[in-house]
């Protein structure tokens, strides 16, 4: 059996070892990370092209019937998202960037379809108006500005803020009118389609706080993901309060200058 002084020894040696390793690994994933980076002090130019998914909080529009009247949420809809980033490596480990993008936000509404009961010929019927492709489309300039932080070769997260000026809002828009008899039959109107210019309402500015992001690159090719938390009321009318929400995925080169 080995004594006290004998396992103390052992012990000692292990934790030694254990030390060693830690450093070691330590010290490879700094070289990881630095050689993963473009030289301190450096600037780069990287475009990027991608699609956003957008969704606008608080919004709802009136639904169902005069028995069962309710409201329906609003959904994410996807637009496109293209512009280019300049970036500066600070450190081995930490870079900063500015954005100009154009970027297609907004919201979209599933297929809805309003009833009421109503006479038609003094026979009781019963009237549809349905409902389909109902989107608001917003379209902005938009300028992110974050901080990048890089965890190990190739893989970075950041947080930041965005600056949004919006360049035109509308609403776009599908209806049909039917109605329903008694005896099952129906009668339709022609579709109509509504495509209202609504800029004017809308407030131009737009900001955003925060942005979360993490982005992976390969061979100066990044792929890049980024959520935005819109803070500013996008409507001018008071009783309305909606506010940007934003996922997008972009690819991009980089160009270092």
């Amino acid at each position: 059996a080995l004594k006290y002084g004998d396992n103390s020894a052992y012990w000692n040696n292990k934790i030694k070892k254990m030390k060693k390793s830690i450093v070691t690994l330590l010290g490879l994933l700094c070289v990881m990370v630095a050689d993963a980076q473009n030289e301190v002090g450096s600037w780069s130019v990287i475009p990027r092209v991608g699609v956003n998914l957008s969704n606008l909080s608080n919004d709802c529009y009136a639904i169902g019937s005069e028995e069962t009247p309710g409201t329906q949420k609003s959904q994410y809809k996807a637009g496109m998202k293209a512009g280019v980033e300049v970036e500066y490596q600070a450190t081995a480990t930490t870079a900063l960037s500015v954005g100009l993008f154009y970027s297609m936000q907004g919201s979209r509404f599933p297929d809805m379809l309003k009833s009421y009961k109503g006479m038609d010929a003094n026979e009781p019927v019963t009237n549809y108006t349905a409902i389909s492709d109902f989107t608001n489309d917003l379209q902005y300039l938009a300028v992110p500005i974050m901080l990048h932080r890089y965890i190990f070769k190739g893989f970075s997260v950041g947080v930041g803020v965005q600056l949004g000026y919006l360049l035109k809002a509308k609403t776009h828009l599908c209806s049909q009118q039917y109605v329903e008899y008694t005896d099952g039959a129906h009668k339709y109107e022609p579709i109509n389609t509504y495509d209202n210019d609504v800029t004017s309402s809308t407030k131009r500015f737009d900001f955003s706080a925060p942005i979360i992001g993490i982005s992976y690159e390969y061979e100066n090719v990044i792929l890049d993901a980024r959520y935005a938390l819109g803070l500013t009321n996008t409507s001018k009318i008071d009783v309305v309060n909606t506010k940007n929400r934003n996922f997008d995925v972009t690819i991009g080169y980089r160009f270092s200058l």
